[in-house]
């Protein structure tokens, strides 16, 4: 028998979430059996490292083309990957 309704649970501000687990991927892809044996996959890659980045407020304001590939970003900053851009300055 289902149980009804607790109402008062939505009257709680403190309650946003029950009987919920954390999102998580448990998947693993390999293109070769030996890739799997040695537990790496050309299809994982670190994107640690130096990012290019450039601050805009809104998609207005973003530049033109930002997106392609033969975009020049040289003027763009960088920052560290992974960070948060707020302490990157």
């Amino acid at each position: 028998m289902m149980q009804e309704f607790c109402y008062e649970i939505v009257k709680n501000p403190e309650i946003f979430k029950e009987n919920v687990l954390p999102a998580h991927s448990d998947h693993r892809f390999y293109a070769t059996e030996e890739e799997r044996e040695e537990g790496k996959s050309r299809f994982c890659s670190s994107l640690n490292g130096l990012w290019k980045f450039h601050y805009a407020r809104n998609y207005a304001t973003a530049p033109k083309d930002f997106w392609r590939e033969d975009f020049d970003c040289r003027n763009w900053e960088e920052i560290r990957v992974p960070a948060h851009i707020q302490l990157e300055g």
